[in-house]
């Protein structure tokens, strides 16, 4: 399949939603088979939605990234009951994989990581600078009640980069 032929339902579902552009790849366990950007990443200035366009996902990122996750346990490369603190200096030893994939960490989001983002120009944060808003003693004993919270994502983000020793 190439994008030529989703270019109109495509370009249809973008001006339904409102949405100013996005950003599409078709994949088979080959790799990338086509890759294109539609609309605009950027309506100010004019700029075009590319391939390599980088946008803010939000909470959709948590799916990519228990994903990413996952495919490291079935690799072997990481383990569920593995405390954190194994790949990320300063976490709490007593937080593992599985907490931090189903919110029982007893971590908690601080209002100003939340408030937290990157909007360009400015440069990105690197991960330990983006960590660093958040406080990571436990406010509950790990293994408890779940409650979501971002700063789960955003050290198994940091155990998939230090893991993969890729940003």
């Amino acid at each position: 399949m190439r994008l030529d032929d989703l270019e109109p339902v495509i370009d249809a579902e973008l001006r339904k939603i409102k949405a100013p552009g996005c950003s599409v790849a078709v994949v088979d366990a080959e790799g990338v088979i086509d890759a294109r950007g539609f609309g605009f990443s950027d309506l100010r200035s004019g700029r075009r939605a590319d391939p390599s366009t980088i946008y803010h996902l939000f909470s959709i990122t948590k799916l990519l990234t228990a994903t990413r996750v996952m495919q490291l346990v079935e690799s072997g490369d990481l383990g569920l009951e593995m405390p954190i603190s194994d790949c990320v200096p300063g976490a709490p030893r007593e937080v593992t994989l599985e907490h931090l994939l189903s919110h029982t960490s007893g971590l908690r989001d601080q209002t100003k990581a939340f408030l937290a983002f990157h909007v360009e120009p400015r440069r990105r944060p690197t991960t330990s600078e983006a960590l660093s808003r958040f406080s990571l003693k436990a406010h509950e004993n790990p293994g408890g009640k779940a409650s979501y919270q971002n700063v789960n994502y955003m050290l198994l983000g940091a155990v998939i980069e230090a893991v993969s020793r890729q940003p």
